[in-house]
Formats: C-alpha cells, structure tokens, sequence
C-alpha cells in the first residue's frame, strides 16, 4: 500500500507542472466587466511561444513550444472556451468569464477527467486567497479509493514590473502556490511545494515557477519513501497577440 501511496504522489506532482498556474472556480468573487486588456489575449491567429525547463538533481530538459489561437470552441459547464493548439501536438482550452480565467485541465494518470482550473481574478486585492481541489478515483493496494488533491494560491503582488526573456512587461500580476494536500487515502499527505505564474495585462502568463524539494514520507513515525526534488520553470519567449 505504502509503494502504491508513493507512486501516486510522484504522479500527482508531475502533472502539478501542466496547470500549476492555478485556481478554483468563483471563489475569489463574481464575473465581472471586462477591462480593456485582459491577462488572456484569446483572440484568432494570436501565437505565444514558451521555454519549458524542467530538472531534477540528476537531469535537466528545456523544450519550445508555440501555442496558436485558434479552432474549434467547445462549452463546458455555460462557458466557451478558445482552443489552442501547440506545436508540441498539444491542445489547450482556455476561457475568459469577466474577470475571471479559467482552462480545462485533466489529469490521464490520476483518472481526474475534465475540470476547470480557475486560475486567475484579474480584478481582487493582494492576498486574496482560494483553494483549487481535484477530486479522483485512484487505486491504492487494488481497491478504488476516492481521493482529493488540494492547493492554495494567493495574489501575491499586483501591478508590478517584471523582464523575462529581456522584455519588460508592466501591469504584471503574481499569483503564488503553496503546498498540496492528499485527502481521502488512508492516510492524509502533506506535500511541500512553491510556485509563483506572473500574468501580464496584454499578454498573459509570462512565466512560472514550481519548486519541490526533496523530502521523506512519514507514516505514524515510519519513513515509506522519498519525494524527489523537482524543479520548473516555464518563460514567454514571444507572442504575436492579434
């Protein structure tokens, strides 16, 4: 049970880096009206290319992508969502509600199916906080077992300045991450983990960070296994917004 524990939570910690950039659904308050330029350029034909890095302590791997605007919408729960599609193969759904953002998430490993993951209010105060909770069917020493996987974000700094890539971007806001916290199995985890998503009015996520260090998984005072440090970094290399 303890081996199948472990494996689920190295599991749930590398898919973390997919939507890690962050939220639950309404609970940092309403829709509103839209500003002038959102954190989320959803219009045709727009492009935004990235840099992934992602390492370990004994390996590191960097790949681009391009994301394209672009496609067939699809509705999920009253909203529309814009598709956009990597040049990684990858296919993204993306959605703008007031002030409010949201995207389509699914964890194939964890069996989530598909939720969305609220991860920005462009319009709340510094320090307003939310939950993200994802429920999912997992099986632990082969019986189903209902778990849910909880993080905390925070609205860390707004209207500040930031330069990736050597460009500056203003009217930057950072959302934090802290911890995740596994419910439901038969024993509760806490699992030690940080991470900052910098969006830009006009532009959208321009980088983020996850960082997990290394850590040892005690049960009633019996190390069962090791979490690996792991390491991500994601950045804006360019963006062509229509």
């Amino acid at each position: 049970m303890y081996a199948m524990k472990i494996k689920l939570l190295s599991v749930l910690l590398a898919a973390s880096v997919l939507v890690f950039t962050q939220c639950k659904k309404d609970d940092a308050g309403p829709d509103t009206p839209a500003v002038t330029k959102d954190y989320s350029p959803l219009t045709a034909g727009s492009t935004f290319t990235f840099r992934n890095i992602v390492s370990t302590s004994t390996v590191t791997d960097t790949a681009n992508y391009t994301l394209t605007v672009g496609g067939a919408d699809t509705v999920y729960n009253g909203r529309t969502y814009k598709r956009l599609t990597g040049s990684d193969t990858s296919v993204r759904f993306m959605a703008k509600v007031g002030t409010n953002y949201y995207q389509l998430a699914t964890f194939a490993a964890l069996n989530t199916g598909v939720f969305e993951n609220y991860y920005l209010n462009d319009s709340v105060p510094v320090n307003t906080t939310w939950p993200q909770t994802i429920s999912f069917t997992y099986n632990i020493a082969g019986a189903p077992t209902n778990l849910t996987a909880t993080l905390n974000y925070k609205i860390a700094e707004r209207g500040m300045s930031r330069t990736v890539n050597s460009i500056a971007y203003s009217n930057v806001i950072r959302v934090s991450f802290s911890g995740i916290a596994v419910t439901g199995a038969p024993i509760p985890v806490n699992i030690t983990a940080t991470g900052d998503s910098y969006y830009a009015q006009g532009f959208g996520l321009i980088e983020s960070t996850l960082s997990v260090p290394q850590q040892n998984i005690v049960v009633f005072g019996t190390p069962v296994g090791t979490i690996p440090q792991y390491n991500s970094k994601e950045i804006l290399l360019s963006s062509n917004v229509k």
